[in-house]
């Protein structure tokens, strides 16, 4: 009995040891696969994806679990950014490092410096997801790779769910761009990756025709948990659309004009738990650009309204900005904006743009707009560069209206930046009627010291812009 009573409590603690709370997917035997990384979660293989720029994990957890990287290289220095997440870890060995994750969150684990990290995209499982032959459901199956094609047109009412462990190579669109005709309800969810890295080299020009997954004057959108890599352009745009929610969405890439979410035009949009990984602007907040002839002549609204950005995490690299709000803003109003709980984990400066203005918070009134009525608040920036706050009124290579808008009534609240170099802060109005004003900065910390107190940075104001007030 004794014998018996010690052989179950063993098959028990066998049992015990495996269980796991992370769920790994099944991808094809053909699917790319990390070189650099091997990535355990629990004891249990994770499929590490390859980009040109940094290797992705994704998968599904409900609780603690151990994740175990192994590296092609002797480690000398690593970090696992946010650093907010305060993840607990430590070495192995000098090629392997162990850390903990206890929830859904999306992490650079940086290892040598930040040439080629490797992303861990720890997702909840989808809501709701559809079943394979539901009406209206374009389905893609895990363990397959999927060839879509460019530019695939999807109608109203209609779900695409990508399983995790799916790989979908091709592009999508929702809604005309010539005609403006109305689109609605679009949903398109799941775990898995969308590939732009097909798309031919031919088609890396700007224009729409390359764009990763674009809407067109569409209402009720909602995207959630998938990872698109390597758009050649604007990777999720959105033109003249209303009611959008963008959950736990992850954009990777290195090409130019590759932003990873544009807001053009739009009314009533949530983008929360995001990681955003771009060459280019990561959000970029737009009115009036369509890049189609007389798209906004459709009667379609060019105003912004209503735009949240919140519990995102945030790596711009060496084009474009980290929030951008511009430079195209050929609207009459750009109001009630908030960006908040963010983490800004890198904003990379261009070597070769020796005028260059990349920042964090960036503000390019380019047109007529009277952008006002936003805040930024409770925001950590871990590794800036150039300038940190750019706020201007300008004319640009990008501008078209004859006229010049304002900016008024922006907030900056529980900033935190730690930096390793002096950063710039610049607020520059055009006229005495197109000014900057109202601008407010409270608790704003640089390396732990209040903005007004701070060695670490540097500030000019141009004309007809008034000094902000700080709090």
């Amino acid at each position: 009995m004794k014998k018996l009573f010690i052989a179950a409590f063993l098959a028990f603690g066998a049992i015990a040891s495996f269980a796991s709370n992370a769920t790994v997917y099944k991808y094809s035997p053909d699917a790319p696969k990390s070189k650099r990384y091997v990535l355990t979660l629990d004891s249990q293989d994770c499929h590490v994806y390859p980009t040109p720029l940094a290797d992705i994990a994704p998968f599904d957890i409900a609780g603690k679990t151990v994740a175990v990287v192994k590296v092609n290289e002797q480690i000398k220095s690593f970090d696992i950014r946010p650093l907010s997440k305060k993840i607990v870890s430590k070495l192995l060995d000098d090629k392997t490092l162990q850390f903990e994750i206890s929830e859904p969150c999306n992490l650079s684990v940086e290892i040598n410096g930040i040439g080629h990290p490797l992303f861990i995209f720890a997702n909840p499982p989808i809501k709701n997801p559809p079943k394979k032959g539901d009406k209206n459901v374009m389905f893609f199956e895990a363990g397959k790779l999927h060839d879509l094609g460019l530019r695939k047109q999807l109608p109203s009412n209609t779900t695409v769910y990508i399983e995790g462990g799916a790989v979908v190579y091709g592009s999508f669109r929702i809604g005309d761009r010539e005609t403006g005709s109305q689109m609605e309800n679009v949903r398109i969810c799941g775990n898995g990756i969308i590939s732009c890295e097909k798309i031919p080299p031919a088609i890396e020009k700007r224009g729409p025709s390359s764009q990763g997954i674009e809407f067109h004057n569409t209402s009720n959108i909602n995207l959630e948990g998938f990872c698109i890599v390597q758009s050649p352009n604007w990777t999720i745009p959105m033109f003249a659309c209303r009611d959008v929610h963008i959950d736990n969405i992850k954009t990777v890439s290195e090409i130019g004009w590759d932003d990873g979410i544009d807001v053009v035009s739009c009314k009533n949009v949530l983008i929360e738990n995001c990681f955003l990984r771009n060459k280019d602007d990561c959000i970029a907040i737009k009115a009036g650009v369509g890049y189609a002839p007389k798209y906004f002549n459709h009667s379609l609204p060019n105003n912004v309204e209503n735009v949240t950005v919140r519990k995102c995490v945030v790596w711009n690299s060496i084009w474009g900005n980290g929030l951008e709000i511009g430079f195209e803003t050929r609207g009459d109003e750009i109001k009630n904006i908030v960006f908040e709980d963010i983490d800004i984990i890198h904003t990379q400066r261009n070597p070769k743009w020796k005028e260059g203005k990349e920042g964090t918070f960036t503000i390019h009134n380019g047109d007529r707009a009277k952008i006002h009525n936003v805040l930024y608040k409770n925001i950590r920036v871990e590794d800036p560069e150039n300038y940190l706050i750019d706020i201007r009124i300008m004319f640009s290579r990008y501008s078209k209206d004859k006229t010049r808008g304002k900016v008024c009534d922006i907030r900056f609240e529980d900033i935190y930046v730690t930096t390793k170099e002096p950063l710039k802060n610049i607020f520059e109005g055009f006229s005495e009627e197109c000014s900057v004003s109202g601008i407010t900065l409270k608790n704003v910390f640089i390396n732990g010291k209040p903005f007004a107190e701070s060695k670490d940075i540097s500030v000019e104001i141009g004309k007809y812009a008034e000094i902000p007030l700080v709090e």
